[in-house]
C-alpha cells in the first residue's frame, strides 16, 4: 500500500499495488492526487526526477539528508556557516 497522509497522519490519497513494486514508481502521481505542499520522505524517495517534479509543483522536500545538512549547520560557527552556504 503506498500512502499519502497530512500533518496529522490522517490519509488523504492511496493506491494498492503488488508487495515487489519500487515505492518510487507511483510517487509523483500520488503527491499531485494529495495536493502536497511538503513531503517528508527517506532516501528511497531522492530521485532526482522526482525531485524535479516536486520543484515544479511547489512542494517543499524533507528528509534525511535534508535533516543531516540543518543538523550540520546549526553546529557550526558564524564564520564556517557563511563559508558552507558561499559553497
Amino acid at each position: 500500500m503506498h500512502l499519502i497522509v497530512d500533518a496529522l497522519g490522517l490519509p488523504l490519497t492511496f493506491e494498492t499495488t503488488e508487495g515487489q513494486r519500487n515505492d518510487i514508481v507511483l510517487a509523483k502521481e500520488l503527491v499531485a492526487r494529495g495536493l502536497s505542499r511538503c513531503v517528508l520522505a527517506d532516501e528511497a524517495y531522492d530521485a532526482r526526477d522526482f525531485r524535479i517534479s516536486l520543484d515544479e509543483q511547489g512542494c517543499e522536500r524533507r528528509g534525511r539528508r535534508d535533516r543531516m545538512r540543518h543538523a550540520l549547520a546549526a553546529n557550526l560557527t558564524p564564520t564556517l556557516r557563511r563559508l558552507a552556504q558561499a559553497g
